[in-house]
């Protein structure tokens, strides 16, 4: 798997616009080797290091919305690595983390997990006497049934 770096940009009045990340992983289409010119330097010219850009959380709908832009959530990018190494040097994120276009930057994690089959999924649920029991809900009962008292 390839490395992926997360950066943040400050609020600037025009901020790059790229596919969400996931969605390029089988719509290679719009790919774009280009970030920000001091980001792209850092990385292309300092460290030889191709990537791909692509934002890091998909818009609700086809435009971000004002909360979304508000939170930033359309200034976070997820940058693709494309390199063997799958070690990101820490001078490298030190380096984009000190430009002043930069609120943060860290490296990216992906996690998978695969889902239990079906029948086994059934049985490691929590059974509701269990869960009964974990709110202490039979001692509950013994105060109260949750009506009003007369």
């Amino acid at each position: 798997m390839k490395p992926h770096l997360i950066i943040k940009l400050n609020n600037q009045d025009e901020n790059p616009r790229y596919d969400y990340w996931e969605t390029l992983i089988n719509d290679k289409s719009n790919l774009s080797k280009s970030f920000v010119p001091n980001i792209d330097a850092i990385i292309n010219k300092t460290y030889k290091i191709d990537f791909i850009a692509s934002q890091n959380y998909k818009s609700k709908d086809k435009k971000w919305s004002p909360e979304e832009i508000r939170s930033g959530l359309d200034r976070i990018y997820r940058l693709i690595l494309l390199t063997n190494n799958t070690t990101i040097p820490q001078q490298l994120i030190d380096d984009i983390s000190f430009l002043p276009n930069v609120v943060y930057v860290h490296e990216g994690q992906i996690t998978t997990s695969d889902i239990p089959r079906q029948e086994l999924a059934a049985t490691q649920s929590l059974s509701s006497k269990y869960s009964d029991n974990a709110i202490y809900l039979k001692e509950g009962h013994l105060w109260t049934k949750g009506h009003p008292r007369d």
